[in-house]
């Protein structure tokens, strides 16, 4: 059970991560400013975080 589990738990996240990247890119159509925004915080939160 633990093993499957284990296997499906990447699949969901690939998922969900495959959602959010449609939403942004939706959101990039419609204003590219705000993405930009959200961009610069990502990439923000990454230096803060691998520090």
């Amino acid at each position: 059970m633990t093993m499957l589990i284990l296997f499906e738990l990447p699949q969901v996240m690939m998922m969900r991560m495959g959602m959010l990247m449609m939403m942004t890119m939706m959101i990039l159509m419609m204003r590219r400013k705000l993405l930009l925004l959200l961009l610069l915080l990502l990439s923000l939160l990454l230096l803060i975080m691998s520090q």
